[in-house]
């Protein structure tokens, strides 16, 4: 086991715990925010054919090439195409052009597009043409061609990546199962926040801001209530959760106390990776196994409980849903002083003035890890490396929230 590790060397050990996933299949209605457990193949060109782009008329481009509306040109209108006519494409003759619809197949000969606003018609039939046709045509398989891998496994689902699914003749996909994950606050001085508070406690709140996240990120995370500061207790619940969960989340018990439970059982019986890492807030935390079941330890603080889940679990749990791990950070003109921190990296709570530009960040007043009132207001982390010096007018990166 490893101990005061800077951020990235604990990335780097927890990789070790990525997870082999189950995989089903779903109704694609249903996979809004899953992630691919197949490649994607095109089973056909698409466009599947020549169409246009446009409503207007399909024409012999070069013999609209001087037409202005000062000096039209005079075309006979020779058939009609609707997007889904099926069938042979009739073929354009010369000094002809055919009405066709947005979607509608270019006939034969057709090189171009005039758009129907370019055009007139006479009172005997004839077309006046008042601008070249254009090539206002989407060509056949521009978009992809049959065969093509167009979607890899491990893409997290979305809206348009449910239209791509259908395109290529989809409605049920093969995706990977989420995790199941256990999150389990610890402390005698926990209660839930509809119960009495009496003295010396305090309402359970991590466990709630955790277990939301987890869901919004595609897992079905189950919170638990909060675990007495009981040894052999604490031993118990963790022996039942590895039997039934893919993942355990404590909050709390990681620290130096006398009553930090999590930490004294993951070091002397579990299997530890690492505890303590060196940035500020979060700086407590441990990662193994229990049981062979993966176990990260938050911190007990709320601001910390939550930094760590994103800078650590989250993007392990990116690793797990096949994806390569991205710290979204932006740079930011610091609008006040920022510490020094010598030793260890620093995320301070940012507010973010996205009217400016350069854009301009501010630090909130209050950065202690028990300040949860000043979680709301956050719009990023700043992410200082240790000895950076911070002063107000100097760019930082900052990780998005």
């Amino acid at each position: 086991m490893e101990r005061w590790v800077d951020l990235a060397r604990a990335r780097e050990l927890t990789t070790s715990l990525v997870l082999e996933r189950e995989e089903q299949t779903i109704q694609l209605t249903s996979a809004h925010g899953y992630v691919l457990a197949q490649d994607i193949i095109a089973d056909r060109d698409d466009p599947h054919a020549d169409l246009s782009a446009m409503d207007g008329f399909a024409v012999i481009a070069s013999s609209t090439l001087s037409a202005t509306p000062e000096t039209p040109i005079l075309l006979s209108i020779q058939d009609t195409i609707f997007a889904g006519t099926a069938g042979p494409l009739p073929e354009l003759s010369e000094d002809h052009a055919i009405r066709i619809m947005t979607g509608g197949r270019v006939p034969i000969g057709a090189t171009g597009i005039v758009l129907i606003e370019h055009t007139e018609l006479t009172k005997d039939g004839k077309l006046q043409v008042y601008h070249p046709g254009a090539d206002h045509i989407r060509r056949q398989g521009e978009h992809h061609r049959s065969g093509e891998t167009i979607l890899h496994r491990g893409h997290r689902i979305n809206a348009a990546t449910i239209a791509t699914l259908a395109t290529v003749g989809l409605t049920e996909v093969r995706v990977l199962t989420p995790l199941r994950i256990a999150v389990l606050p610890t402390g005698d001085e926990l209660v839930e926040p509809d119960q009495p508070v009496v003295s010396g406690q305090i309402r359970e709140s991590n466990s709630w801001a955790l277990t939301a996240r987890l869901c919004a990120l595609g897992h079905n995370a189950e919170r638990l209530r909060p675990q007495p500061d009981r040894l052999d207790d604490l031993r118990l619940r963790l022996d039942e959760l590895a039997q039934t969960y893919d993942l355990i989340i404590t909050s709390g018990g990681v620290s130096m106390g006398d009553a930090d439970f999590v930490r004294k059982l993951m070091l002397e019986e579990g299997q530890t990776l690492f505890w303590r890492i060196k940035m500020k807030p979060g700086s407590p935390p441990l990662a193994g196994r229990w049981k062979g079941t993966p176990l990260f330890g938050l911190p007990g603080n709320p601001v910390s409980s939550l930094v760590v889940l994103r800078v650590l679990v989250e993007p392990w749990l990116e690793r797990c849903d096949l994806a390569v791990p991205q710290d979204h950070l932006i740079q930011v003109c610091l609008g006040n002083d920022l510490p020094l921190a010598k030793d260890r990296m620093v995320l301070t709570r940012l507010q973010i003035d996205w009217s400016q530009s350069p854009i301009v960040a501010h630090a909130h007043s209050h950065q202690g890890s028990g300040h949860t009132s000043s979680l709301p207001h956050a719009d990023a982390l700043a992410w200082i490396e240790p000895g950076v010096e911070t002063k107000a007018g100097s760019t930082i990166p900052a990780l998005l929230l």
